[in-house]
């Protein structure tokens, strides 16, 4: 059973409006309806030409993560946060699993299991020292306060109508 999921804001970067799109996105309860799932990722899709990309990748992340922990793949083919991901970064994936290699862990959490905490708390902040006019790069926080918590270096690369996720890193 899942936990409720709270979101966590610590950062006076992110805006309060972006907690009244992320509640709905990551669901409550025990929530594995595919259509409610595709709903708030559709939510996540269609934020993209209106919100900050800090905003979207925190949006994309919480998002991700529901969709891993009711056992979805988050980027099949008619997943609506599949369009969030650059096609770059998608042809590289696909080319992996055409190949049939097998990754050591997620190519978004960049582990292989992950803590509750992870699922609850997802804080973006725009990282300027490594952003330029068609790359922004966007610091995420996984996970609280406590030794769980990890950091990624997302960086997001100017799309057709929106931003794309075209890399995520360990600092």
């Amino acid at each position: 059973m899942m936990r409720q999921p709270r979101l966590s804001f610590g950062s006076v970067r992110i805006v309060y409006a972006a907690a009244c799109i992320l509640l709905p996105l990551v669901g409550c309860g025990t929530d594995t309806d595919a259509a409610s799932s595709n709903a708030r990722a559709d939510t996540v899709a269609s934020m993209a030409a209106t919100q900050s990309p800090a905003a979207l990748t925190q949006a994309f992340f919480a998002a991700y993560i529901a969709e891993l922990e009711a056992n979805r793949d988050p980027l099949r083919t008619d997943a609506p946060l599949r369009r969030q991901v650059s096609a770059a970064l998608l042809d590289s994936l696909q080319a992996l699993d055409a190949r049939g290699e097998v990754l050591d862990s997620d190519p978004f959490l960049l582990v292989q299991d992950w803590p509750d905490s992870w699922r609850t708390t997802v804080v973006a902040e725009l990282d300027s020292a490594g952003s330029t006019a068609d790359t922004i790069r966007i610091r995420v926080r996984l996970g609280g306060p406590d030794s769980t918590a990890a950091v990624r270096h997302v960086q997001l690369t100017a799309g057709d109508s929106s931003w794309k996720i075209r890399s995520v890193r360990s600092p």
